[in-house]
């Protein structure tokens, strides 16, 4: 056994101590995203992709030594690669959030303020909910990268740092394209997703692999350096997804995005839509074939298949169709299966919708006709609070167990007027939405808690604190903490806030 004597080591010199020289195209890091098969893919990057990422931030951001980067998003979403790596290679320091503050918007942007936050990205949800805020003084803040979902708002007028609308899959290591995106009075029009980083070079494609004109929509294929090694000892996938010989770029490695664009005259490249049935619910990519995978597998299922809505705000959520093996209450079964996904798979892949049938329609090639399937009837999530909005972040406290109340006491307008923000944003009718029942078991999940919460902000001027939510998500919680906080409220509140 080796003995080493660290007092006298100090100051010892280091003679012969360098490390090992490393090859740039070994794999750097693993990452996994969604399988169509329920078989989830490992995508592998190089040193080399994650050094030419690197290379962008530094020359986009200006980032020096006394830059403080801050670190909010997951370890398993691939935007803590740009968080982490580029700051740490320009000799940046790290701010790491606590969970509450993932959590909350408001407690985001103070905390930029008071840690000194220089540069941030975010996914888009928790972007949005951020920029949607009365536009604070951000000493600090230099620059806000936002990615992972179609982006919908725009910075306030006057705002102090730059905003980038960012693109990119996981293959592409993190970003392939970025947009400088500019408050309305500038441009109020559709945000593009800009145009491609340093190194990255785009081909928009035919079916037959052609290159379609300005205006016309095609396949985007990606590459360049930046590009992924591949999936994890899935040789045949990535020799699907990761192609040469396509005609209009003969020799060179593409990836195929799968994502359906078109150029603008501008020469920035406009995002359309999904080629395949892939989705992004809540900036994770999600195959709801996956999902419905898992739900064949639960014993009260006789057959099923999951796929992919979008709500009154144009987010995507995911929607089951069940053929019961029996009977029972709806309501009750949805919960059930819902739990019983939940501890199969993260809480972005659980269903938040689900409707049940006696057959699952199909058509005349045998396959389920999804254009003939009913709007699901039963909203039901996991019956504790989904996690942060942040993608991989933990997730918030259990909900404390609610006092037994000796008898229901009839509802007054102030608690008429929080069900009726709550029907809103959950889709529901107002006999669907008790005044006791959970907002998660309803259907709701972290991004629709923040927006509702920002309603509220909105309607009564109350900052409601988000771990008070995610431990009470009752409307009858939620009229109690208005009257605590402004009792003036209720006598003047009729219906509406």
């Amino acid at each position: 056994m080796a003995l080493l004597h660290v007092d006298g080591a100090y100051g010892t010199p280091a003679a012969g101590s360098t490390a090992p020289a490393g090859d740039p195209d070994a794999a750097g890091y693993v990452i996994y995203t969604s399988g169509s098969t329920g078989r989830p893919k490992g995508v592998a990057v190089s040193h080399r992709a994650v050094r030419n990422l690197s290379r962008w931030h530094a020359d986009a951001t200006g980032i020096t030594p006394a830059d403080r980067h801050a670190v909010v998003c997951g370890q398993s979403f691939d935007a803590s690669v740009l968080e982490v790596w580029p700051a740490l290679l320009a000799g940046a320091s790290l701010a790491i959030a606590d969970d509450h503050v993932r959590l909350d918007p408001a407690a985001l942007a103070r905390w930029y303020r008071t840690a000194g936050v220089t540069l941030t990205i975010l996914p888009t949800a928790l972007a949005e909910a951020v920029l949607a805020l009365p536009a604070p003084l951000q000493p600090s803040l230099r620059h806000l990268l936002i990615g992972g979902d179609r982006l919908r708002t725009r910075p306030h007028p006057g705002v102090s740092y730059e905003v980038r609308n960012v693109y990119g899959p996981t293959e592409a290591t993190v970003l392939a394209t970025t947009a400088v995106v500019t408050d309305p009075t500038v441009d109020d029009g559709p945000i593009s997703i800009g145009r491609p980083v340093d190194n990255v070079r785009l081909h928009v494609l035919d079916a037959a692999g052609r290159a379609v004109p300005v205006g016309a929509r095609g396949e985007l294929y990606i590459g360049g350096p930046g590009l992924a090694l591949g999936y994890l000892h899935r040789p045949e996938l990535t020799a699907e997804r990761f192609v040469t010989g396509v005609p209009a770029a003969p020799g060179e490695r593409l990836y195929r995005t799968g994502d359906l664009v078109r150029w603008t005259p501008a020469g920035d490249l406009e995002f359309l839509g999904r080629i395949d049935d892939q989705v992004k619910v809540r900036g994770y990519r999600v195959e709801p074939a996956e999902v419905t995978a898992v739900l064949l597998g639960l014993a009260e299922v006789a057959d099923g298949v999951v796929t992919a809505l979008r709500d009154r705000a144009g987010d995507a959520y995911l929607a089951a169709y069940v053929v019961p093996t029996g009977g029972g209450d709806p309501d009750r079964l949805a919960g059930r299966l819902a739990d019983a996904l939940a501890r199969e798979l993260p809480d972005h892949m659980v269903p938040r919708a689900w409707a049940f049938l006696s057959a699952l329609p199909v058509n005349s090639n045998g396959k389920v006709d999804r254009a003939t399937l009913p709007r699901p009837g039963v909203q039901a999530g996991p019956s504790g609070p989904a996690p942060a909005a942040v993608p991989a972040s933990p997730a918030a406290p259990p909900p404390a167990a609610a006092p037994p109340v000796p008898a229901p006491t009839p509802p007054d307008d102030l608690e008429e007027a929080v069900r009726t923000l709550w029907c809103a944003e959950l889709d529901r009718t107002p006999d669907q939405t008790p005044a006791d029942a959970s907002f998660f078991a309803l259907g709701g999940h972290s991004i629709t808690a923040m927006r509702l919460l920002g309603r509220l902000r909105e309607t009564t001027g109350v900052e409601y604190p988000v771990l008070r939510f995610f431990r009470a998500p009752t409307i009858r919680a939620m009229a109690e903490h208005l009257r605590e906080q402004r009792p003036a409220v209720n006598g003047r509140v009729r219906g509406t806030l």
